[in-house]
């Protein structure tokens, strides 16, 4: 009896105890909540006074940039461990989206008042407040060691270019001007970036090849994170130096037009905690952010440009706004209606529109694509030209929503974070070209159905008179090394190939071309796709290559498609690019 008592009394100084520990977590998570609804409230607050002191004065003539200031100041009286929500893989928690809600304001208004705009400090600590909106880098500038050894710590200028030596390995803050703001007053000049590491060498060997058959004289930056080996530098250096044989046709070309080439050292940007954030697409940011040009066309490693990439920076879209992308293949695929809400919730207030000095964005097909139609897949980011210093603010911002899981999981890569962290950041400053992305390849018919359609891998880019810019994905059938797992899992492909072998040979060859489809967005209702009916771009997983191949079908009548046949001029130089891509 006495043992029983002792466990029953036990029993209840647990469940006390229990009792107890549950309480004071639940004091403590209802006060995490509780700051940070004010917190957050407190964001908009600050906006609403600072807009109803400045009401009876014309916002367009302010100069004292008070309100940049005074935001910041506000925001520290109010809560001094303020910061931006976490990056990497945290947990998300029911408050997350609305602390990426208030840390996206932090980081526009920051941007547009210290980064666009000279507006003084006044007594604002810059450097804490930057390090708390900006926990991922370290305030130090890449190392840069150009193909013949010169090294330079720091963003290299005109003399560098021409050979002299190296500039300070860390911006100058005696003036105390924001890191951001030396940054974008150090770039210099205009040239090609690609974000490469030690798989990608293979690829970028190849595009050199093609730049050099273009007849590129840019300079080109490849930016990796001190990832990249000495072997595969001078592997690198070694073919976009020297001549190589190009055979055509039983007959040997020889390809000079030495590239000039920088490798870009950004390890040290980074602080030692983000590093392991930035892999695969989210490696394109940290060259996005720590080349040193001024206007840069930025690349992917497996893209193939048909034309010198110089005149990328001709087209009228960049020539009007600094920034020219480049639409995707019209995916029916979209978004879920909260996401949306979401992104929505990211633009600026209405007020801070008149604040802050921000532009309303003018892009209104796309955003009326994505925010009313939801369609997923707006922008193919291979290819994206840009003038940096006008843009920087918009590049920092997609930089988060890249991290951001709550941002990030929606889509897939980094491609529409381009154009939503511009508007996001409140710049309506660039355009997309004038056609969506279409397939390249052999052209089919279908008589019974009176449709065209060109199977391919590759999404490719068209001028606005239907001339051939670039593709995206390599210049072979498949770059993909999947022909095992597609053998065994179609018979289609078992069918139509004797091995696995054959199939490798046919993902490997070059890819043939004589035309291009630029499919309309395909109309099908479920039941129609059910029977087969085919319209628009749509995935045919049977075809192989892991699922990435997609058909673009053209009905012949409808007149909502476009269908080019290539004159045998244009199939020459694009069959010689191809060559150039696949030569070993």
């Amino acid at each position: 009896m006495i043992v029983l008592a002792r466990n029953k009394l036990s029993i209840r100084r647990s469940k006390r105890l229990f009792l107890l520990s549950f309480v004071a977590l639940l004091v403590l998570y209802v006060g995490h909540l509780s700051r940070g609804r004010l917190s957050r409230q407190s964001s908009e607050m600050i906006i609403q006074t600072l807009h109803k002191r400045l009401k009876d004065k014309d916002l367009a003539t302010i100069q004292d940039y008070s309100a940049c200031t005074d935001y910041f100041r506000q925001l520290s009286l109010h809560d001094k461990q303020w910061s931006i929500r976490g990056f990497g893989d945290e947990k998300t928690s029911f408050t997350s989206r609305k602390h990426i809600i208030d840390s996206v304001r932090h980081l526009r208004i920051f941007s547009q008042c210290f980064i666009h705009k000279s507006a003084p400090y006044g007594d604002l600590d810059i450097e804490k407040i930057e390090k708390k909106l900006f926990p991922l880098f370290t305030g130090d500038l890449p190392v840069f060691q150009r193909w013949d050894g010169l090294v330079v710590e720091g963003f290299p200028g005109q003399n560098e270019v021409l050979g002299s030596e190296g500039t300070a390995s860390k911006i100058h803050r005696a003036s105390q001007w924001s890191f951001w703001r030396h940054l974008k007053e150090s770039m210099y000049g205009r040239g090609i970036v690609i974000s490469l590491g030690e798989n990608g060498v293979s690829d970028v060997k190849r595009l050199l090849k093609v730049l050099k058959a273009t007849g590129n004289k840019l300079p080109i930056q490849l930016v990796h994170k001190g990832d990249l080996t000495k072997a595969a530098m001078q592997d690198i250096i070694k073919v976009g130096r020297g001549d190589f044989n190009l055979e055509i046709e039983r007959q040997f070309q020889s390809i000079g037009n030495p590239q000039d080439i920088w490798f870009v050292n950004a390890e040290r940007t980074l602080t030692s905690s983000s590093s392991h954030l930035f892999q695969r697409f989210s490696n394109k940011w940290i060259a996005s952010l720590f080349n040193s040009f001024e206007e840069m066309i930025l690349m992917d490693c497996d893209a193939v440009p048909f034309l010198e990439p110089e005149l990328f920076l001709n087209a009228t879209e960049y020539k009007e706004t600094g920034a020219f992308f480049f639409k995707d293949r019209l995916i029916d695929e979209c978004l879920k209606k909260k996401d949306l809400k979401f992104y929505q919730k990211l633009f600026p207030l209405e007020n801070e529109y008149s604040l802050f000095g921000l532009l309303h964005p003018l892009d209104a097909v796309n955003q009326r694509m994505f925010f009313e139609f939801g369609h997923k897949h707006i922008m193919e980011s291979g290819v994206v030209v840009l003038k940096r210093g006008d843009h920087l603010p918009g590049l920092l911002i997609s930089t988060c929503l890249q991290l951001w899981k709550e941002t990030s999981e929606p889509f897939y890569g980094d491609k529409e974070f381009f154009w939503l962290g511009q508007s996001i950041s409140g710049n309506d400053g660039y355009r997309f070209n004038a056609h969506p992305a279409g397939a390249l390849g052999v052209l089919n018919q279908d008589a019974d159905e009176n449709l065209e359609y060109i199977c391919s891998t590759q999404p490719a880019h068209f001028s606005r008179n239907l001339q051939l810019l670039w593709l995206n994905g390599g210049a072979r059938k498949c770059k993909i090394p999947s022909w095992n797992m597609d053998f065994s899992k179609h018979k289609f492909l078992r069918q139509k190939y004797d091995s696995a072998e054959k199939l490798k040979d046919f993902y490997e060859s070059p890819i043939n071309v004589n035309g291009a489809i630029i499919p309309p967005r395909s109309e099908l209702s479920i039941l129609q796709k059910i029977n087969g009916v085919r319209s628009g771009f749509q995935k045919c997983t049977r075809l192989g290559c892991a699922g990435y191949t997609w058909c673009a079908y053209n009905q012949r009548l409808d007149g909502k498609g476009k269908t080019i046949h290539f004159h045998q001029s244009e199939v020459d130089n694009i069959k010689f690019i191809i060559s150039v891509w696949n030569a070993d």
